[in-house]
């Protein structure tokens, strides 16, 4: 696994280095790192620091929802710096499915680690219209109510 993960993380090392002239923001999806275990999350948090050094602001991919200390402890492996050697992301991605308390602890981590987040809301996937269009009781769907207007 320790083979995989150094050459996903060289990959993203080149593709760094050839965007970064380009762009601002990247976005790395850890759902790639993860498979390879311990060190593959290892590599994930060394290309954002990577990228981070390049210039570039960093977007955590992780689609996060949980609730109570599992979404603390969530929050706080991908938005603090605190005692951690590499950096965490600028910002992440987050599923908002348990509502504010699944939200809330990264909102309180954001805030004082001056962090970002993209909450979702409306996605592209061919399915997605199954929950998300769905009406509800003042005729508008979910994704409606939710604050998207599309």
């Amino acid at each position: 696994m320790e083979d995989q993960a150094a050459g996903i993380l060289d990959f993203g090392k080149r593709v760094m280095e050839v965007v970064a002239p380009f762009v601002g923001v990247v976005k790395i999806n850890i759902a790639f790192f993860e498979p390879y275990r311990g060190p593959g999350v290892d590599a994930y948090f060394k290309l954002v620091e990577y990228a981070r050094n390049l210039g570039l602001v960093v977007i955590g991919d992780v689609k996060r929802g949980d609730i109570g200390h599992t979404s603390t402890c969530y929050a706080k492996a991908q938005l603090s710096d605190n005692g951690v050697e590499l950096s965490a992301p600028d910002a992440v991605t987050l599923n908002a499915y348990f509502g504010i308390d699944g939200i809330q602890p990264f909102l309180d981590i954001a805030a004082s680690e001056q962090k970002g987040m993209f909450i979702l809301v409306h996605t592209s996937n061919k399915s997605a219209g199954q929950v998300q269009h769905l009406p509800i009781t003042d005729g508008k769907t979910v994704t409606e109510k939710s604050g998207y207007a599309g």
